[in-house]
């Protein structure tokens, strides 16, 4: 808003926005700079001092929220254009002098964010629909979604459209694959948690795609366990209906904050989730089927694997409208895995071809097999199941 003769479009009033230009300014109001304005240089100039003090300290990168939105108004092209050049001036400086460092843009539009300079794009709830689809398409998992409520692909009530949420994917992947990265999180601080709703096996579901996707995958914290969104929270410096994903992380299961901190309960920043069934660290690493465990062992198989890593070529081998299961290929040179989930609470099954496969050796599975009859590939799979097979 206007106010004592300054104009920033988007802010709290404890957070102004910094001002890098428009894309047109209007001469009738003063403040509506051009990015190549004296002052907008200033502030680029001073943010890289910002960043460089950080990176001298050991910072590994940097992760940008709103990405998208440095340069105010004027046509869609045009100012798109002027954030590239904001974001690539970044990305060349940091190429030079600090070539270790990572750019990850909260953009959710890995087409554009990467070429316009990022490493790494979120692809989550808005600018576009893929991770929607697939995971929050009901308002109650997302609470902030510019996406129409429906049912979305992980969900037990198995309604969800499997090809166009597997289309979507594709369109953001496959302009940038040999570019940079798409991240497919299982959450952020903006939405509510990936647990909602779903059991620890359909969470393992869940996580078998998203741990198996390219680019580079990002565990909000706390989801490793399945932490719950908590109800009914006063918001806090604007979280709004935002604030029962950003409650304290679950170490142990004490009465004492569950071991996040020794302070007086009232003193947190926000309240532990008061669920007697509420999961902690402590219990879960002591149970080999847990949560915990079963994303600490999928990463360790990902990071053995070239095409499982973040730069094993993805391609779909199954997906229908409205169908079930999904089921896609990753693959480096001659190692490939086939990948299969089925989040719906109904059996499923798919028949696919595969060139030059003799057997499969399943990695991870949960209520499935995968073998071939009659020169075709077959999975069938229970309800919330999964299996990640090695093409032998």
């Amino acid at each position: 808003g206007e106010r004592n003769g300054s104009f920033m479009i988007n802010f709290f009033y404890s957070q102004p926005a910094l001002n890098y230009g428009f894309t047109e300014p209007d001469p009738s109001k003063p403040w509506q700079l051009s990015v190549d304005h004296p002052a907008c240089k200033a502030v680029r100039k001073e943010l890289k001092n910002i960043m460089k003090y950080w990176l001298d300290m050991g910072a590994a990168g940097f992760r940008v929220d709103m990405a998208s939105s440095l340069v105010k108004g004027g046509p869609e092209d045009k100012r798109y254009k002027l954030l590239c050049d904001l974001w690539q001036d970044y990305r060349a400086w940091l190429d030079k002098d600090y070539p270790d460092a990572v750019l990850v843009s909260e953009w959710s539009d890995p087409t554009k964010a990467v070429p316009a300079g990022f490493h790494i794009d979120f692809l989550v709830h808005f600018n576009n629909s893929a991770y929607t689809r697939f995971f929050r398409q009901e308002k109650y998992r997302v609470g902030n979604s510019p996406f129409p409520d429906g049912p979305s692909v992980f969900d037990k009530a198995g309604k969800g459209d499997v090809k166009a949420a597997a289309d979507d994917l594709m369109k953001n992947y496959l302009p940038i694959k040999d570019l940079g990265y798409m991240s497919v999180p299982t959450g952020n601080h903006d939405i509510g948690r990936i647990r909602q709703g779903r059991s620890d096996e359909e969470l393992k579901v869940a996580f078998a795609m998203i741990y198996t996707m390219p680019g580079v995958p990002f565990i909000y914290y706390g989801d490793e366990i399945g932490m719950d969104y908590v109800e009914g929270l006063t918001t806090k410096e604007g979280g709004y209906n935002r604030t029962g994903a950003r409650t304290p992380m679950q170490w142990d299961n004490s009465k004492a904050n569950a071991g996040f901190s020794t302070a007086k309960a009232s003193e947190l920043y926000l309240p532990i989730d008061p669920s007697k069934k509420r999961p902690a660290v402590a219990s879960q690493e002591k149970d080999k089927n847990s949560l915990l465990n079963f994303t600490r062992a999928i990463l360790k198989l990902r990071n053995s694997s070239k095409a499982l890593s973040a730069d094993g070529e993805l391609s779909i081998l199954y997906a229908e409208h409205n169908k079930y299961p999904l089921v896609y290929l990753r693959s480096s040179g001659n190692e490939r895995y086939v990948i299969a989930v089925n989040p719906s609470g109904q059996k499923a099954s798919a028949a696919f071809g595969l060139e030059k496969i003799k057997s499969f050796e399943s990695a991870f599975s949960q209520g499935a097999t995968l073998k071939i009859e009659n020169g075709s590939c077959v999975v069938d799979m229970k309800p919330a199941s999964f299996i990640i097979a090695k093409v032998k």
